[in-house]
């Protein structure tokens, strides 16, 4: 009679611990994407409480199902590596996401020129609504945030954290500066030959960045405005950079 078939143990399951961190992240997005339930409940609540936590659950789990590994028929081992790959990847990216929550201002919004912002038109207003944080010319850190951020001026703490983007000493064409925002990923949503704007969501959560770039003889200037009032991890300085550096090197060639 053939032997019967060993049991997997609790190598099965402790790949689903593994799994449940990630599992509530992505039942997060869907939900989010459907409406169902707010951003701020589901990356404050949902991703940066319980799949957090989960993913040291996860990372646990994961050292456990090594060590049983050993122990168990080479058949079985399948478990255990997926228990592993699973908690590796997720740990790392909620560690560099803590990181990044940590070490940058909780800001959403960057800019080049901050004595004299640009300003969105009626168009990118009406695009944000009411839901939207509401664009200032000189915003400041909410308390919620605490020290050290809370009271600060955006502007202080962007010359001090996103000096990558500089202003470009170049009057662009309206078609090089929404051809930058094309590269840059961004959807270009206005044309004007002072200005033009773009809008991009995040592939996730749908996280909302309007680009706005004010055309003038001699000086391009860009500012990047998130929607939702959340600590972007970097976002929006990140995408300032590849804006400003498209439309560089578009003025380096003569557009």
């Amino acid at each position: 009679m053939p032997k019967p078939e060993q049991s997997s143990g609790p190598l099965p399951l402790l790949a689903a611990l593994a799994a449940l961190s990630p599992l509530i992240v992505a039942v997060a997005v869907v939900a989010v994407r459907m409406g169902a339930l707010d951003w701020r409940t589901a990356w404050e609540l949902w991703v940066w409480t319980a799949a957090w936590w989960l993913s040291w659950l996860g990372a646990a789990a994961a050292v456990v199902a090594v060590i049983l590994m050993l122990k168990a028929p080479r058949a079985r081992w399948g478990w255990a590596l997926v228990a592993f790959g699973l908690a590796a990847a997720t740990l790392v990216v909620f560690v560099q996401g803590w990181r990044a929550r940590q070490s940058l201002p909780p800001v959403h919004e960057a800019a080049t020129d901050w004595d004299e912002p640009p300003q969105p038109s009626s168009l990118i207003q009406r695009e944000r609504g009411s839901a939207s944080t509401p664009v200032e010319n000189d915003p400041v850190i909410g308390a919620e945030f605490g020290a050290p951020w809370a009271g600060r001026r955006v502007a202080e703490v962007d010359a001090e954290t996103c000096r990558g983007p500089r202003p470009v000493m170049s009057q662009l064409a309206p078609e090089s500066a929404a051809g930058a925002l094309r590269d840059a990923g961004v959807r270009v949503v206005s044309s004007a030959p002072w200005r033009v704007e773009g809008i991009k969501e995040g592939m996730w959560f749908g996280f909302t960045r309007d680009v706005i770039v004010r055309i003038r003889p001699g000086r391009t200037d860009v500012r990047v405005i998130g929607r939702e009032d959340r600590h972007d991890q970097g976002d929006a300085c990140r995408l300032l950079t590849r804006v400003t550096r498209e439309l560089a090197e578009r003025a380096e060639a003569g557009g």
